[in-house]
């Protein structure tokens, strides 16, 4: 029943102010959980919040009219990917004020989500994965989803259409990529 109340609203939320507000309401939890993960382990004096990050993405998503979800997963997979752009953006900004700081190799599999990186760390793995998505670009969104997102398996599978061995072996085949892209 909810499900088909959100689909409902996502048809609508880019021409209905009222849909849109009752969207963010109906997927708020959804979001949070998604930031969350992104921002799992904040360190002292970080001002980019889950409040601040699930609201920024939010705004991203329907500031466009017309714009078409399928339904509630795919919504949640391109906030995934909104999160990932407000985060890069954020990183970089940080980035700035410290005049550049330099880029330090990290190794994908050593940290479990990108909230734990430095902003140098985030802004080469976003090289990496620019380059990887003109090779791979199904990689890349399992990356979006699990690392970004914080999504098991199963629920990655689920936004992208995939079997959960798919996501599995592309997990693997990102996370090693990317190991040798940073290293």
């Amino acid at each position: 029943m909810n499900e088909d109340r959100i689909n409902d609203l996502l048809d609508r939320a880019g021409e209905d102010p009222e849909a849109r507000e009752a969207l963010y309401q109906l997927v708020y939890a959804d979001l949070r959980g998604l930031a969350g993960h992104r921002l799992a382990v904040s360190r002292p004096g970080e001002t980019l919040s889950v409040t601040a990050l699930v609201n920024e993405a939010y705004l991203k998503l329907t500031e466009r009219t017309g714009r078409q979800w399928a339904d509630k997963t795919h919504f949640l997979r391109v906030a995934a990917r909104a999160m990932r752009q407000i985060t890069i953006d954020y990183m970089r900004a940080r980035l700035a004020e410290k005049r550049g700081g330099g880029q330090t190799p990290v190794s994908i599999t050593q940290v479990p989500l990108a909230a734990d990186l430095k902003p140098a760390m985030v802004l080469a793995l976003e090289e990496g994965l620019q380059i990887l998505g003109r090779e791979q670009p199904r990689l890349v969104e399992v990356v979006e989803c699990r690392f970004f997102a914080g999504m098991s398996v199963a629920e990655t599978a689920q936004a992208l259409g995939l079997s959960t061995r798919t996501v599995e072996r592309d997990w693997l085949a990102a996370r090693g990529w990317l190991v040798e892209f940073l290293e």
